[in-house]
């Protein structure tokens, strides 16, 4: 996904979240705010464009003395 094209679907509320990473969220005890705030405020990591079929990112963030790792 480009990242200006996520940046967009976060302003306009119509993330698409797949079963698997809601399951492990609640498994984690991770909200779906705590990861919109990482997309939106973390910091790029690891940036895999060419990757096929889906682009890759790497998000970080460290709030609240957890640490906090996507892949988009």
């Amino acid at each position: 996904m480009d990242i200006e094209k996520m940046l967009k679907v976060l302003e306009i509320g119509t993330i698409e979240w797949r079963k698997h990473a809601l399951e492990r969220m609640l498994q984690r005890g991770i909200s779906r705010n705590e990861v919109k705030e990482t997309l939106l405020f973390g910091e790029i990591i690891e940036n895999y464009e060419t990757d096929v079929p889906f682009q890759v990112h790497y998000f970080f963030i460290s709030k609240q003395k957890r640490f906090m790792l996507w892949q988009v």
